[in-house]
C-alpha cells in the first residue's frame, strides 16, 4: 500500500488485495455498479475479472478503510495490443510485455481517479503503451492508445473521456 494525498474525506492509498480471491470479488462488486460493465455478458467479464485478480493485475484505492476505487489491465506485446484494437480477439497475457490493456478503471470521484491513475506506473513497471475501449453507457465503444508516459499528465476531465 501506498499512502498518497489527504482529501476531504481521508488519506488516499492505493494496494492491492492480499489473495486473487479478494481481488475477484472486490473487483465485481465495483465493477457490477457501472452500467457499461453491468451489461457485459457475464462469462467474458468474468473471466476478465479472474484473470487480472489471479495476475495480480488489479490494484484498489482506498479512502481510510472504504474501496473508492479500482484499476485492472492485462499485460502485452504491443504487437497483440495493435491486433486487439483492430479485431478485439483475445490476446495473449505476457508478463514482460511493454503493453498493457487496460480492462477497467472505477474511480468514485476526480480527485480519486487522478490519484489512482498517478499510481498506476508504480504497478506496471515497464510498460510504455496503452491500449483500451471506452464503454460509455449507450452502449458506444471507443477504441484509445496511449503512451504510459502521458497518462499521469492528462487532466481528470480528458482521463474520464477516455477510460472505461
Amino acid at each position: 500500500m501506498k499512502d498518497g494525498v489527504n482529501t476531504k474525506r481521508q488519506m488516499l492509498s492505493v494496494m492491492r488485495a492480499s489473495s486473487a480471491y479478494g481481488a475477484l470479488a472486490k473487483s465485481a462488486e465495483i465493477s457490477a455498479k457501472h452500467p457499461a460493465f453491468s451489461r457485459l455478458p457475464f462469462g467474458v467479464w468474468c473471466g476478465v475479472l479472474i484473470g487480472q485478480a489471479n495476475r495480480g493485475e488489479v490494484a484498489f484505492a482506498r479512502a481510510g478503510s472504504k474501496v473508492v476505487g479500482m484499476a485492472g489491465w492485462c499485460r502485452i506485446d504491443p504487437k497483440d495490443g495493435e491486433r486487439w484494437l483492430r479485431d478485439g480477439r483475445e490476446t495473449p497475457h505476457n508478463p514482460k510485455g511493454t503493453g498493457a490493456i487496460i480492462n477497467i478503471v472505477q474511480a468514485d470521484d476526480a480527485e480519486v481517479l487522478k490519484y489512482m491513475i498517478g499510481q498506476l506506473p508504480d504497478y506496471m513497471p515497464g510498460v510504455k503503451t496503452l491500449y483500451g475501449r471506452r464503454f460509455y453507457g449507450d452502449g458506444r465503444i471507443r477504441p484509445f492508445r496511449m503512451s504510459a508516459a502521458r497518462l499521469v499528465d492528462l487532466s481528470p476531465a480528458t482521463l474520464g473521456a477516455l477510460l472505461p
